[in-house]
Parts: structure tokens; C-alpha cells; sequence
């Protein structure tokens, strides 16, 4: 762009040239701030991943620490799902830590066990605060199951429930394995209570 000026003197004008940024200037600073940009973007992903990690770590340390309260207590810990398929996902860790009574044969029907273990006069809830709710997920009346506070994958995403296996652990195959998986974007991530 031409600009004219009137020389002061009176003179004949001149072309002053006004500063502009170059073609390559300009692509240059697009590419910073698209570079800037991806690595806010995956920053962001990694972040959220971190959080929900620590959320889903302290749920699992919660219930951890009522089922070895249920050891203390009893000298065992909780029954698993004893069906001939077990399916870690559907067992009585929320009737057992709550003691909440449920009846021998939806027991029997729904988790392959006689009964409820934490339940009586000798009943005691160790889990009072539980914070981390049971929801119901059989079409045959009221089950519950304990569940994570953070969604899941799969058919499980709406009532993520926390896996737990006592019989036959292939973690800590002296106690428990307790895990939850949960989805992250499109990441299932497992959290247990295992050494990685």
C-alpha cells in the first residue's frame, strides 16, 4: 500500500511503505498457535485421565478398608458370586459390607450363595458411610450391587459395579481382588487393588 506525504518543505511527495506481516510470517505464527493448541487439547485428555484415577483410587481404597473391617470381624472375607460362571461384576460385597439383609433364595437365584454372612443380631454395617451407592440391576425385583462413582464401559456403563473375587484371586491370591473399569474418552482403564 502507497501512502503520500507532502514533504514539509513544500516539496514534491514521496512513497512511504507502512510494515505488514509476510505471507511466511503469517504461517509461521498459524503453526505456533496450532501447535499450542494440540498440545493443550492432549494435555487436557491426560488431566482428566488423572483425575478420574484419583477419584476412582480413593472409591476403591474406601471399600478396601470394609472388606478387611469384614475380616476383622468374621476372620474371612466376603463371598464372591458362586455361580457355576461366576461374573465378578454381580456379587454381594453390598449386602455383605452394609448389612443389609437379603433373602436365601434371591441369594441363591441371583449370586449362587445360601445367604447373607453380615446379617442377624450379630450384623454389623462396615461400611456406614458408603458414600458410593448400591443400585438395583435385575429385573426380578430389587438387587443391588455395589457400584463406582465414575461410568464404565460395556453394558455395565450406566450401574459401573466394583469386580470383586475372594475364592480364587488371581492378583492377591492371599486376599481379594477388588477392581473397577472405568471409560475415559474411549479408554477402558482398570484400577485395582494390585501392584501394576
Amino acid at each position: 500500500m502507497m501512502i503520500r506525504f507532502s514533504n514539509t518543505n513544500g516539496g514534491p511527495t514521496s512513497a512511504v511503505r507502512r510494515a505488514a506481516f509476510s505471507l511466511i510470517e503469517m504461517l509461521v505464527v498459524i503453526a505456533v498457535i496450532g501447535l499450542l493448541a494440540a498440545l493443550v487439547i492432549g494435555g487436557a485428555s491426560h488431566f482428566r485421565e488423572t483425575a478420574v484415577r484419583a477419584r476412582v483410587q480413593t472409591e476403591l481404597n474406601q471399600v478396601a478398608t470394609a472388606i478387611e473391617s469384614y475380616h476383622k470381624k468374621y476372620g474371612f472375607y466376603p463371598q464372591d458370586n458362586a455361580k457355576a460362571s461366576p461374573n465378578p461384576a454381580h456379587n454381594p460385597l453390598y449386602y455383605e459390607l452394609t448389612a443389609t439383609p437379603l433373602d436365601g433364595a434371591t441369594a441363591m437365584a441371583e449370586f449362587g450363595i445360601k445367604g447373607i454372612v453380615n446379617t442377624g443380631g450379630e450384623a454389623k454395617d462396615v461400611f456406614p458411610n458408603i458414600g458410593i451407592p448400591g443400585k438395583n440391576y435385575s429385573t426380578n425385583g430389587p438387587v443391588y450391587r455395589l457400584t463406582v462413582g465414575y461410568r464404565g464401559a460395556g453394558s455395565d456403563s450406566e450401574t459401573n459395579p466394583w469386580r470383586y473375587v475372594s475364592k480364587n484371586p488371581t492378583n492377591n491370591t492371599e486376599s481379594f481382588d477388588l477392581w473397577a473399569e472405568v471409560l475415559v474418552g474411549n479408554n477402558k482403564i482398570v484400577i485395582g487393588n494390585w501392584k501394576d
